[in-house]
């Protein structure tokens, strides 16, 4: 770990050459009566935590299960830096833990993040990050993972009709929003953000909850965050669109534009609903007008679930280095 934090490559080598009895054998008898090193450090602790995350990133193509042995490596040390009330670890276990998991998540490792994050709870139950990330990682999986089949299932599946395996993928669906839900609540239940309202909100439009949901995104409209004061009403444009109600969805869009112009989601909203309600030509000006704007535009919408691309690299990398100080 001392080289570790002096940037000594090699020690991530040798922590490689061990194996899961070793690791189990180090952790059981760190900073315990008889280690010569207890009580540990604060710096120590995240040392050792970024050491073992450093070895799962090098297997991280190569060996999934012992890349999860080194993850939870890393957790059982940030549970006990709790236990010993290692100075600020707990804090940065919070952000080191988040880290990961967008890493897992920028990856397309969502279940691996998934079961990471289910392991950092047990050691950091209260934390308001741990659980947004939790939230949001569900709402990820019942939405652009929705469809996910196991390839240890395909095979049964196929025997059976595609009604059946419908009714399954909605179910899972489902229950994984719900699960998107609890901790979103849990989250706001140690500290109210509006990213966690407007997740929430979100996860009870999906759910079909549209009275709460377009409640949640009215009272988030005048947000002083400029990305949240345009996904409530995008996400409002969405709920009366898909009740049918044109009108009201054209105004939503209009006020998502209003407040994030540079935003192309909701011009495109709009032309969509003008197209349906028969307004062809302001569809094509509300088209057009997108050709106006400058050639890289940003828009909140396309990393309300995703980081942009290296953010979550850097994420982790000024973890380490903290780790390293």
């Amino acid at each position: 770990m001392d080289a570790y934090a002096e940037h000594d490559k090699s020690a991530v080598r040798e922590l490689l050459q061990w194996n899961d009895k070793q690791i189990v054998t180090v952790l059981t008898r760190l900073d315990t009566p008889g280690d010569p090193l207890r009580p540990w450090s604060a710096r120590r602790y995240k040392a050792a935590i970024m050491l073992h995350t450093d070895a799962a990133l090098q297997l991280f193509d190569a060996n999934e299960e012992t890349m999860q042995h080194q993850l939870d490596a890393a957790v059982a040390l940030a549970a006990r830096a709790q236990q010993n009330d290692a100075g600020d670890v707990g804090e940065f276990a919070s952000r080191w833990s988040i880290a990961v998991s967008r890493l897992l998540r920028d990856r397309l490792r969502p279940r691996t993040a998934e079961r990471f994050l289910g392991e950092i709870r047990k050691a950091l139950p209260d934390d308001a990050g741990v659980l947004f990330e939790s939230g949001t990682l569900a709402e990820e999986l019942a939405t652009a993972y929705a469809f996910e089949i196991d390839l240890a299932m395909t095979d049964a599946m196929r025997r059976r009709t595609v009604e059946t395996i419908v009714e399954r993928v909605l179910q899972r669906r489902k229950e994984r929003l719900e699960t998107a839900a609890r901790w979103l609540e849990e989250a706001l239940a140690v500290q109210a953000t509006e990213s966690a309202r407007l997740h929430l909100g979100r996860v009870r439009m999906l759910l079909g909850e549209d009275a709460e949901a377009l409640r949640v995104f009215g009272n988030l409209e005048s947000s002083e965050d400029p990305g949240v004061a345009y996904l409530a009403p995008l996400f409002t444009a969405a709920v009366h669109e898909r009740q049918g109600h044109l009108d009201e969805a054209a105004a939503a869009y209009g006020r998502a534009h209003a407040r994030y112009p540079r935003g192309h989601s909701a011009v495109i909203g709009l032309s969509a609903v003008q197209q349906r309600t028969g307004k062809g030509d302001a569809s094509r000006e509300s088209l057009q007008s997108l050709l106006a704007q400058p050639a890289e535009p940003d828009d909140p919408w396309w990393w309300y679930q995703y980081d942009p691309a290296g953010a979550a690299d850097q994420r982790v990398d000024a973890i380490r280095q903290e780790a390293r100080r």
